[in-house]
């Protein structure tokens, strides 16, 4: 991914795949000195893999987490974000807008807590998750989309990251509990 405006490090984490996806990230790794690939040995799920590279980053002012699926076209996408996230007062984490096709869908970045309700209508699928509905450019949600988002290092560190306790649902959520409780 090239990013212009920032200095940025990749870290890949292969999350016990049982393929040779390993040895293909090193190859690409191979291209630059910029990217790390770590490997998990078992399939930890979707909190832990990203907590094993969000902490190999110690040393970085911003980490962003950005599934393998996600297609980065604004070379100033990074840069962008950390300049409003600065903007911003009280803030966790930003999210971009997410764009499938043509279509550009806002509400999809973030949404706001479910109460107890809503959880356990989306946990027996009677219901999807009810995304904040908004067309404002910036929008304040309790919780943001694990697919992209950002935060400043010390914002994971004292949020002491993503709950292990998830393997593939529900980390955002449980994310923006502990925002609230912060008092972000």
């Amino acid at each position: 991914m090239h990013q212009e405006g920032v200095s940025i490090k990749i870290v890949i984490v292969d999350n016990g795949s049982d393929d040779d996806s390993y040895n293909r990230f090193k190859d690409i790794a191979k291209l630059s000195d910029k990217i790390t690939v770590i490997r998990n040995d078992y399939n930890s799920g979707y909190a832990v893999g990203n907590n094993i590279g969000l902490k190999f980053l110690s040393e970085v002012d911003y980490k962003c987490i950005i599934n393998p699926d996600v297609i980065v076209s604004d070379a100033h996408l990074i840069h962008k974000l950390i300049e409003l996230y600065e903007t911003l007062k009280d803030v966790a984490f930003i999210a971009p807008s997410i764009k499938h096709g043509n279509k550009v869908h806002i509400c999809e970045a973030g949404w706001n807590l479910p109460d107890l309700l809503d959880e356990t209508k989306t946990f027996l699928l009677l219901t999807r998750r009810r995304h904040f509905k908004n067309d404002r450019e910036i929008i304040k949600v309790d919780c943001v989309s694990g697919s992209f988002f950002l935060g400043r290092s010390d914002i994971f560190d004292r949020l002491n990251y993503l709950d292990e306790g998830t393997f593939l649902y529900n980390e955002e959520t449980i994310l923006g509990y502990k925002v609230k409780k912060y008092g972000f």
